[in-house]
């Protein structure tokens, strides 16, 4: 529905008005919705203005790859054609203020961990990276014939309703007011996105760090120059435990600065131990503040336990429960530099049956021995493992018996051997039962048969506290 009007006398346009209730562009991947909309154009000596009021604006997207999101807003917007003065010619311009009341992106990833589907990882990051550094050039390079379009449109939140982020490795709210500025050929951003102490970046359920402070800023420069100011923090405890730290936790802080092309991640704790990047890191990966984080520390097998807390929790998901343990695997991705002993690839899968028998687990395990001196080709294991209930009394741990367990297991293991007879090579496979009783614990200063550290245990008397009264 619209309206006209003409100036007989001048024979000149004055002005038009229209309105829509309902208006859809649709693509492949994006729909927008403007609702009750009403625009008016009016021309005048010294320029022609289109105006539109979009009261209700909704924007979806859907992409198997990339996730969906959903915006509901509204919107004033201008289109400024200026009339040529005396052989002036000016620019057109698009003035305009969007708020948002409700945006919400979303990605769900089943996240699959294996050697391929890792280099494909790296391969669409190092990509995403590469191009988003390509535009940034060309953008700053590029000179158009035609007349670009000057711009002026102010974007905020309105705070009414939740303006968040939902993927396996981020998942925050925030809140952002942005000019984009410049024109239609090198456009600029001023403002910034924030937010404070709310959410999480990582991986979800695997490597969890809170999210102290978000921050993009731009001042007056191309979106890709956007500077990063992120800060995040994740509580670990201690690999081995004592009595002076059993059950502390230390934090490690995780932040990033730079560019939107080139952002830099910087680790830092102070828990007494070493503190470089690549220290800092392996208690990452490992999930605890270690003491072995030297220079012979076996890089494939922190890439081994990296990838089997992966397997570890998307098998737990999808079966409903913790029914599988933490995974223990070795890959040989990086040159090793340590001992020929160490050199083999291998995974051990615990099944936990406490469903049906308490602390009963199934164990099964393939190994690979890949040493310059193999004293096998591989094995397969299979074994079964009990922890009697025994030793959970208090007071059979203390600074230097820390948590024992005893526990009954049998081990199968089928290992194939290379028989070399001189003219031909072949296979020759051999069963190894083993059945055996561990007793473990945990200690600060060993003793051992009394010889060492050793401490005097003396027995509660609760006999001598019931008489007097007196409190333990």
């Amino acid at each position: 529905m619209g309206t006209l009007q003409f100036d007989l006398n001048k024979m000149q346009l004055q002005a038009i008005d229209l309105q829509s209730e309902k208006y859809t562009i649709r693509t492949s991947l994006h729909t927008l919705v403007f609702e009750n909309m009403t625009s008016h154009m009016e021309d005048n000596s010294s320029e022609l203005v289109i105006s539109a009021n979009i009261p209700s604006i909704r924007y979806l997207f859907n992409h198997e790859t990339f996730g969906e999101a959903e915006a509901l807003g509204q919107g004033n917007f201008k289109f400024i054609v200026p009339h040529s003065i005396d052989g002036l010619i000016k620019n057109n311009s698009i003035e305009g203020e969007v708020t948002i009341d409700k945006a919400v992106y979303k990605k769900d990833l089943e996240i699959e961990v294996t050697p391929n589907s890792i280099d494909k990882i790296l391969a669409v990051l190092n990509n995403a990276i590469a191009k988003l550094r390509k535009t940034e050039n060309v953008a700053e390079a590029k000179i158009s014939s035609a007349s670009p379009i000057n711009l002026s449109v102010h974007i905020m939140d309105t705070q009414k309703d939740s303006v968040e982020i939902h993927t396996p490795f981020a998942e925050f709210p925030f809140t952002f007011d942005i000019w984009v500025l410049g024109n239609t050929n090198r456009p600029l951003l001023r403002g910034d996105v924030t937010n404070s102490n709310a959410g999480f970046i990582g991986v979800k359920d695997v490597y969890n760090f809170d999210l102290n402070y978000f921050r993009i800023s731009w001042s007056d420069v191309p979106w890709q120059k956007g500077v990063f100011d992120v800060s995040s923090s994740q509580e670990l405890p201690y690999c081995t435990e004592t009595e002076d730290n059993q059950k502390e936790t230390c934090p490690i802080n995780l932040d990033i600065q730079g560019t939107i092309t080139n952002p830099q991640a910087t680790p830092n704790s102070n828990c007494g131990r070493e503190s470089s990047s690549a220290a800092i890191y392996y208690n990452i990966f490992l999930g605890c503040i270690a003491d072995d984080t030297d220079e012979n520390t076996d890089w494939n097998k922190l890439a081994g336990k990296a990838i089997g807390k992966f397997l570890t929790t998307t098998a737990n998901r999808t079966l409903g429960g913790e029914y599988i343990g933490d995974i223990d695997m070795k890959v040989m991705l990086f040159n090793s530099n340590t001992s020929n002993d160490r050199d083999s690839s291998y995974f051990k899968v615990p099944v936990s049956l406490d469903r049906w028998v308490k602390n009963l687990s199934l164990i099964f395990g393939y190994t690979q021995d890949q040493s310059e001196n193999p004293t096998y080709d591989q094995a397969l294991q299979f074994g079964v493992n009990y922890t009697l209930p025994v030793f959970r009394e208090k007071e059979y741990s203390h600074k230097n018996h820390i948590n024992p367990t005893l526990s009954l297991n049998g081990l199968l293991i089928s290992k194939q051997y290379l028989a070399n007879t001189g003219t031909e090579v072949n296979d020759e496979n051999r069963i190894e039962k083993n059945v055996g009783v561990n007793y473990t614990y945990r200690f600060w200063n060993p003793c051992l048969l009394g010889i060492g550290h050793c401490e005097t245990i003396e027995p509660p008397s609760d006999s001598t506290d019931k008489k007097t009264g007196a409190k333990p």
